[in-house]
């Protein structure tokens, strides 16, 4: 089986090579939790429980807006990477992610929450329609309100993918 080698950069930490199988390549859709979450048991907190139920249903290729509607307040505003959605924007590309990519598994790195807030720092690995690879990592800051995601500020990193791609994060 050929092993393909690609550089992962995180914002904080240096270069490092991964190898990636080429069996390994298409991601099982859905949330996981990095090893180290796992044992602090984040759905034991309300409002990370809120955030890791959203990206579920964002994970989920048949969610609908009534779906986003369960979590995501009607008033939400995105903000991300200089590009700015609201809550109407944000379903459209929820849709534009959609058309592209076909499966996509998100690892939570961290979890952090303080008063109505919750950072996240993730890796979103998606398979495109055409059957490429395109991974990111994220660092986001959810703001809730009545139990609903009110904003989210987030900034994204390629780590893997083409250039056409480096938009899949507001992308509408």
């Amino acid at each position: 089986m050929k092993t393909y080698l690609f550089l992962a950069t995180l914002f904080i930490t240096p270069v490092t090579a991964c190898a990636v199988k080429a069996a390994d390549s298409v991601p099982q859709s859905g949330i996981f939790l990095a090893e180290a979450l796992k044992k602090n048991s984040p759905e034991s907190s309300p409002l990370k429980k809120i955030i890791l139920n959203v990206f579920k249903i964002m994970t989920d290729i048949n969610a609908t807006e009534a779906d986003y509607t369960k979590h995501v307040s009607k008033d939400y505003i995105q903000r991300v990477n200089g590009e700015v959605l609201d809550y109407n924007g944000f379903v459209d590309h929820m849709k534009a992610l959609k058309r592209t990519i076909k499966s996509i598994k998100i690892t939570f790195h961290d979890l952090i929450e303080e008063r109505n807030k919750v950072v996240t720092r993730h890796t979103a690995r998606g398979i495109k329609n055409d059957n490429s690879i395109v991974e990111m990592d994220l660092i986001a800051i959810f703001e809730i309100k009545d139990g609903k995601i009110i904003s989210c500020n987030e900034l994204t990193h390629m780590i893997n993918g083409s250039k056409a791609d480096r938009d899949l994060g507001s992308r509408k």
